[in-house]
């Protein structure tokens, strides 16, 4: 793709229909199948290849756009097999490996809905989104199998599914055989006709009150990715793109992922931990040019040194650095540019819209900047009654309604989707900004408690609800703590009922509990023990008050 030069004729003629006519197989007649877009149409060169795969362990594999082809249609007549039909849901519960994107396109190929569990879940959070979204079937693997045993009274009528270990291992009575199942499958299958308006995945995003919310995006919400994969990530036809992500998350699934392989792009897979050394080794070794990450990632390569970078500034070769999730600092913008000769380009979005802001190659940066409106999006600063405020004053990033949103509601409560817009128009994401003279917004923070932790948005009901599980706690706030490498750790401020003495060995039991059954991502850092909680006097919890004692 080559990119355009001017950003106000770009954005004032862009055309959705003349995007989706360009750049997707669109055959005119109303439907639509996005593991098509991203895998099928591509597949007749049998040597481009679409996934390089790094395990934990270093084994490299290739997996061609013909490959995968016949992958996920052997995965969707094995849900036909299992009984699973269009616009049934699937659950997956699987690591960073070729297993978790053959699962999520063969889903899709096959007309189900996908329903991502990351794998830092425990039991109580797989239970609630399998039940919740009425799954039929959950791919997992040896290692997350047995959270379903931990489940009282397990998931009845849940076909499982899981990529062993050798020898079957992982496997229990019952349960089918992931790779058994494929191999037996025919590796053909024409992915279903879908609609536009058909659901695509339901994904649970947190808020900051009551149990995660189920986003349910379309079909077309993945035509979002056109322009940000045209624009911003601004992908060439010899790429090698690295996003360093989980496609649990939307991130990985759509923005740096799916996107990706819609503009026939190859992407790099590592299924490993990351370290500074990894960094370097994998991006010396692929000639990654286009790489994608949170900004703790980015954090992370800076704090391991300048020595370290000086070292590695003549072989790492990227030209396009993005980031998105959290606040970027600029300091680590200016750095990579100074170390590695291109700066980072921060983005915006979120899993409801999809990425509406971005710093794009062919306009001037801003450091510090999330960049301007997406071309297909409109985005501005306004009020809490959705008036667009003066530049240079701070209110909430507000993105008005269309068409190719990502999200189209929250299941089973459509009053809360429709509670997140302003006159019914304008979706208010909680964001603050600043848009300055030349029309760059810059941002200033959250309005409400959402926790923004490396890459994560963490409802503090969550933490909450599961701090509360354990038999000693009263109370509990949870709060963003500013920190240097994750921009927020999560605190939660404790009450003990009568009989219980705080102590180091308390929190670290309270911590332990919340990761083995809740969710290794959302546990508190750090727990802090109080006599009370502050409170109005209707007795809501005033978590902005404890979030003073950190300035």
């Amino acid at each position: 793709m080559i990119a355009p030069f001017d950003y106000e004729k770009v954005y004032r003629e862009f055309s959705w229909d003349k995007c989706m006519n360009e750049y997707l197989d669109w055959p005119g007649n109303g439907y639509f199948n996005i593991t098509h877009e991203a895998i099928d149409r591509h597949a007749g060169d049998p040597k481009k290849v679409a996934i390089f795969y790094i395990s934990a362990h270093g084994r490299e594999e290739k997996y061609t756009f013909r490959e995968l082809k016949h992958l996920t249609s052997q995965h969707a007549n094995m849900l036909r097999k299992l009984g699973v039909k269009k616009g049934e849901n699937v659950a997956r519960m699987l690591p960073r490996n070729i297993e978790n994107y053959v699962t999520f396109l063969g889903n899709w190929k096959a007309g189900a809905v996908d329903v991502p569990v990351f794998t830092a879940y425990g039991p109580e959070a797989l239970e609630y989104r399998a039940k919740n979204s009425k799954v039929k079937v959950l791919v997992t693997d040896a290692d997350n199998r047995p959270k379903v045993d931990k489940i009282p009274g397990g998931l009845p009528g849940v076909k499982i599914v899981v990529v062993s270990g050798p020898n079957g291992e992982g496997l229990q009575d019952g349960d089918y055989d992931y790779w058994t199942e494929l191999s037996a499958a025919s590796k053909e299958f024409h992915a279903e006709r879908m609609k536009p308006d058909d659901l695509l995945l339901v994904h649970y995003t947190s808020g900051t009150t009551g149990a995660p919310k189920g986003a349910m995006i379309n079909q077309k919400g993945a035509m979002f990715m056109i322009p940000y994969s045209m624009f911003s990530l601004n992908l060439k036809a010899d790429d090698m793109f690295w996003g360093f992500a989980d496609p649990g998350w939307i991130y990985a699934l759509f923005t740096v992922g799916t996107s990706v392989l819609i503009a026939g792009g190859s992407l790099l897979i590592y299924g490993g931990r990351m370290d500074a050394e990894s960094w370097y080794k994998i991006m010396e070794k692929y000639e990654v040019t286009n790489f994608a990450a949170a900004p703790t990632l980015y954090r992370m390569i800076m704090a391991a040194g300048d020595k370290l970078a000086d070292s590695h500034k003549d072989t790492v070769k990227a030209w396009r650095y993005t980031s998105a999730g959290e606040y970027l600092d600029p300091k680590v913008s200016l750095w990579f540019k100074e170390k590695f000769g291109a700066s980072i380009s921060d983005q915006y979005g979120l899993t409801e819209i999809g990425m509406v802001l971005g710093n794009y190659p062919f306009m001037p940066a801003k450091p510090g900047s999330m960049g301007r409106p997406m071309p297909g999006f409109n985005v501005r600063v306004a009020d809490e009654d959705g008036r667009e405020i003066p530049q240079g004053e701070t209110g909430v990033i507000m993105v008005e309604k269309n068409d190719f949103f990502l999200g189209s509601c929250y299941l089973n409560e459509p009053k809360k989707w429709q509670g997140c817009f302003v006159k019914d128009k304008w979706y208010s994401t909680g964001d603050m900004a600043a848009v300055d003279s030349d029309g760059y917004f810059f941002y200033m923070g959250r309005n409400d408690d959402v926790i923004s932790s490396s890459g994560y948005r963490i409802g503090p009901a969550e933490v909450e609800a599961a701090v509360m599980k354990h038999p000693s706690v009263a109370e509990v706030a949870a709060v963003g703590k500013p920190d240097p490498l994750r921009t927020e750790i999560v605190t939660a401020f404790v009450v003990l009922k009568s009989g219980y003495q705080p102590s180091a060995a308390l929190a670290e039991e309270i911590q332990k509990q919340v990761k083995s059954l809740y969710a290794a991502h959302i546990y508190p850092r750090e727990i802090e023990f109080v006599s009370e909680l502050p409170k109005t006097e209707s007795g809501k919890i005033m978590r902005r008050e404890l979030r003073k004692r950190f300035q």
